[in-house]
């Protein structure tokens, strides 16, 4: 009784005034807040403060650390607002819960640290992929639901109105599908995934390149900013640059999750899509394009 009572106390964390990181609950099924002592000023020294708080909870957390079979960070690379963690081969090694838990609890945690924005998940010195080989990207703290445990294995089903090339690749038409998705993964990315997946309808063309990388994406004051790698630059037979950027564009404005977009390439938003469109500014939707 004694013990439970420690426990308890550990856990129950004013989130809104104390700082706090992510540790597992004791049937390591989910996450859940501890009272955190450690830098969290803007730099590299207090990212690896406090992965090596994650990895050492200590008896008195009333935690687990989400750090198991040998996964370590071999490197941390800090560039501005983005944080870049390499894990250790072992990260392979984790169940589906057991790596959707240290993903949730260390991305929460490392973006309590002043001035970071995005992380993005390397294991050794490829980006994180998941089931289908799509990588996650950079991942922001509204990636994650608040009760990730009760969610790993929870799906739910939404109909998305998603965008499409014509048979002439000139204009987009419309699609409804209703997809499934693990309640984890954020609706936006679910929307562009969906995009870059393609149509299996006769009378409608894919728009986005097969090789082409989802690194992140990512909401903020209304504006919805998607990163690509270089394989949005490769150009599908017929499909125009214009009709490839609203179909991104139009399928996210469409389903409620910004009024504008913001592409970039390899984080960068200075060059031109298929060297013909700037991506300097936002973009809001175009259903001039858009056949009836």
């Amino acid at each position: 009784m004694i013990l439970l009572v420690i426990l308890t106390g550990c856990q129950e964390v004013n989130t809104a005034t104390e700082p706090y990181i992510y540790y597992l609950n004791v049937n390591g099924m989910d996450v859940m807040p501890v009272a955190y002592s450690g830098d969290l000023s803007y730099g590299k020294s207090a990212v690896l403060e406090m992965i090596e708080a994650m990895q050492n909870p200590g008896e008195i957390t009333g935690g687990n650390s989400p750090f198991i079979k040998g996964v370590q960070v071999e490197e941390v690379v800090l560039e501005g607002t983005a944080l870049s963690l390499h894990f250790s081969r072992e990260y392979k090694d984790l169940s589906v819960v057991e790596e959707v838990l240290l993903r949730a609890s260390v991305a929460q945690s490392v973006l309590k640290i002043a001035g970071l924005e995005t992380v993005t998940f390397y294991v050794e010195d490829a980006l994180l992929e998941d089931a289908k080989g799509v990588a996650y990207g950079a991942i922001s703290a509204e990636d994650f639901v608040q009760n990730v445990g009760s969610a790993i294995n929870s799906y739910q089903t939404e109909e998305l109105s998603l965008y499409f090339a014509d048979e002439s690749g000139a204009r987009l038409k419309k699609e409804t599908k209703s997809v499934r998705y693990n309640s984890n993964t954020s609706m936006e990315k679910v929307v562009v995934a969906r995009v870059m997946q393609g149509t299996t309808q006769n009378h409608l063309q894919s728009t986005v390149a097969k090789a082409t990388k989802l690194l992140g994406v990512t909401v903020k004051e209304d504006i919805c900013y998607v990163n690509f790698d270089d394989g949005i630059q490769e150009v599908v037979a017929n499909i125009t640059p214009e009709v490839l950027l609203y179909s991104i564009v139009n399928s996210l404005v469409e389903n409620g999750i910004a009024s504008q977009v913001q592409i970039s390439i390899n984080g960068e938003s200075t060059g031109k899509l298929l060297g013909s469109i700037s991506l300097e500014k936002p973009f809001e939707a175009n259903w001039e394009l858009v056949r009836k």
